[in-house]
């Protein structure tokens, strides 16, 4: 290049010993010590298309339109064969391998989300009463890995294969302890969910092989969060088929952004259908500056509509990457329409 702009525009060949040199020292040229806290400089490409103003959704035909608007511009690479949240679901379920003892039974149980992605259930339940209420919780790998750990304090090495066997803990041994009690008194089951990436599905490879992983989603016009909102719905599918007797709606928990995936996930499933616990909810989609902001400080108004006094959503970076989402809502919005379409906890 240098020797281009010697040649073409100065007229001369020699020889270039040093391809860039430094003319001058780059400090005196800073104009700041430290940025001022009002700066954009870090978030300028949050300016670059605006925000959508919140959406009508006082009625059904404005509620419809709205997740039609998320369905193409936000989740427009889930498969097709499943448009609307009664028609052709997951792949049948298959129960893998079984553990009993002391009265539970933990059943391993695979499915397809879609071809080429199976994925796990990790049913707890008690062998004489299964059909009371299920509580499907959705984690990402720490929450997996905390599972096993409850797996194991309840059934030592007779975990199912591909369980990792460790020694569990003492808050491990409560919760089976808490979770044996409650399951023997009312029956139902408890099941552990990570979707596609995470739990015993984990992808290898370090932070930045990570990244290059969400890129190819975003490639092909989506991302791995919004892939697994369709994980968690077919996860719900697949559930339905293996216990078609479970009594009333089903739990679906989630914690921090996961929870946002789960919110997302109860909103194309019918009305009252499943019932939502949501743990440290991200108050919006919108990054925080510092990776972490308490609803006080986010900007007037943003979750009032949404949250009550004694619900405290977290302005955090870790909210999911969902194509155009801010374009049609954002979390406070999708909460307060969860609301209306079935029964929601936030803590």
């Amino acid at each position: 290049m240098f020797r281009w702009f010697n040649q073409h525009l100065k007229g001369e060949d020699p020889l270039i010993s040093q391809a860039a040199s430094k003319w001058s020292d780059p400090l005196p040229l800073r104009v700041f010590d430290t940025l001022p806290p009002d700066h954009r400089n870090t978030r300028i490409q949050q300016a670059f298309v605006p925000v959508a103003p919140p959406p009508s959704l006082a009625g059904e035909a404005e509620r419809d339109a709205v997740r039609q608007q998320l369905r193409d511009r936000v989740f427009g690479g889930w498969p097709p064969d499943r448009p609307t949240p009664t028609s052709v679901p997951a792949t049948l379920p298959a129960a893998q391998a079984t553990a009993t003892h002391d009265g539970l039974e933990l059943r391993v149980i695979t499915f397809e989300s879609q071809p080429h992605v199976p994925l796990t259930l990790y049913a707890l339940s008690a062998t004489s009463h299964r059909e009371g209420p299920t509580e499907l919780r959705v984690v990402d790998t720490a929450g997996w890995l905390n599972a096993a750990l409850v797996f194991a304090a309840g059934f030592g090495e007779a975990v199912p294969a591909g369980l990792p066997i460790a020694e569990p803990d003492t808050e491990a041994r409560e919760e089976f302890a808490a979770l044996k009690t409650r399951l023997l008194d009312h029956g139902g089951s408890v099941v552990w969910f990570a979707p596609r990436g995470l739990g015993p599905g984990v992808w290898s490879g370090d932070e930045r092989k990570q990244t290059h992983i969400r890129r190819r989603f975003m490639l092909l016009g989506q991302t791995l969060d919004g892939m697994r909102v369709w994980d968690i719905r077919q996860a719900l599918v697949a559930w339905r088929r293996v216990a078609p007797n479970t009594a009333g709606a089903p739990v679906l928990s989630a914690q921090g952004g996961m929870a946002v995936n789960a919110l997302y996930a109860a909103l194309f499933e019918p009305r009252d259908s499943v019932r939502l616990e949501l743990r440290d909810l991200p108050a919006s989609h919108e990054p925080a500056p510092q990776g972490g902001v308490h609803v006080d400080a986010a900007p007037p108004g943003s979750v009032a509509t949404a949250v009550g006094p004694k619900e405290s959503p977290v302005l955090d970076a870790g909210c999911p990457d969902y194509l155009n989402v801010l374009r049609v809502l954002d979390v406070p919005q999708a909460l307060a329409w969860a609301r209306t379409h079935c029964s929601v906890a936030v803590r």
